[in-house]
């Protein structure tokens, strides 16, 4: 059963039988609906591809791929491989919760740009540029258009999808952000934002369209203050210190004679990178931290706590209220609900 939704009403429907696509049978190359699959010879190598250098560049490439890989789906707006078990249509904003259940997806590409939040599990993704290893918590945006295919290691796997047509861009009488490219999302408040999305996914009333379409907006919003300010050497330093280092005390001095960057010139500086103190932004990534770590349930609350550089449960769950407006414990049931 996959619940559609949209902003004045939600109405249960099951998916017509083919819904979702077969891995073992590959679907034509041709731009059809995944709804109404043809079958074609498989693929056992992906055509080698290399990165384009602009967004002209880009079109060709996906029309070299297109004549040169055997087999290449285009997927319309909320599908996905795999379980669907949850999709939302919001007037040009589509959110759909999946299980993955493939061990490989071949090269295939979206008609809308979209990000791919992973919940649960571990998927390895290659695209025009490089592959990424997506664990729990990892983040990846892909532009419209853009090819790529999936492998997916033994066990569990889910995701959120948040697929963002041009038109919404425009009734927000906004430019599009993210129109080049495919990336990897690092920012632990983007990250939280979607653990929000997830948790909205799951409590669906009559102020859902508005929630979706704000986080949306803190979204678009918080990537583009980071590309306005392009990462220079030493914010980048600071990046990798933090994420290596999250699970202990943050000490300013220590940090800026690591980089050996004043103190003052580091606050500063990082404030107008990220838009928040250097304290909130590891807060934000152990919290981030923390959500990624609850599908595994060998681990109790109080070991993520310590594991993610919090003194005690109790100050854990005090943070974690404080940005996601709810209890670790009452999350990670939500989290456990397929």
């Amino acid at each position: 059963m996959v619940i559609i939704a949209n902003c004045s009403r939600s109405v249960l429907s099951t998916p017509p039988e083919g819904t979702e696509p077969s891995l073992g049978v590959p679907l034509c190359c041709e731009p059809i609906h995944p709804k109404t699959p043809t079958p074609c010879p498989k693929s056992d190598t992906p055509t080698p591809i290399l990165p384009p250098k602009n967004r002209l560049q880009a079109h060709f490439l996906l029309g070299f791929i297109l004549a040169h890989t055997p087999c290449m789906q285009a997927l319309e707006e909320g599908v996905f491989f795999g379980k669907t078990t949850n999709t939302q249509n919001l007037h040009g904003l589509t959110v759909t919760d999946t299980i993955y259940t493939h061990d490989r997806v071949d090269w295939h590409y979206h008609k809308n740009a979209y990000f791919t939040f992973i919940l649960a599990g571990n998927l390895y993704e290659e695209n025009k540029k490089d592959r990424n290893h997506c664990g729990a918590g990892s983040l990846l945006f892909h532009n419209s258009q853009d090819p790529h295919y999936n492998l997916k290691p033994p066990g569990f796997a889910r995701g959120l999808h948040l697929e963002i047509e041009d038109n919404w861009y425009v009734r927000q009488a906004m430019d599009n952000q993210l129109s080049e490219g495919s990336f990897l999302v690092q920012n632990p408040a983007v990250k939280l934002e979607f653990y929000r999305m997830f948790r909205e996914m799951q409590m669906v009333d009559d102020l859902f369209c508005q929630a979706i379409e704000e986080i949306t907006l803190n979204i678009i919003g918080k990537l583009s203050a980071i590309k306005t300010y392009p990462l220079t050497l030493w914010p980048k330093q600071v990046l990798t210190y933090l994420y290596d280092t999250y699970q202990e005390p943050l000490s300013l001095k220590k940090l800026s004679d690591e980089l050996n960057i004043h103190p003052v010139h580091l606050s500063r500086g990082f404030s107008k990178h990220f838009g928040m103190t250097l304290s909130d932004y590891v807060r934000r990534l152990r919290i981030e931290k923390s959500i990624s770590l609850f599908p595994q349930q060998n681990l109790s609350l109080t070991e993520i706590a310590y594991a993610c550089g919090f003194a005690d449960q109790s100050h854990f769950n005090r943070w974690f209220k404080a940005f996601m407006h709810t209890t670790p414990a009452k999350y990670r049931a939500l989290l456990s609900t397929c």
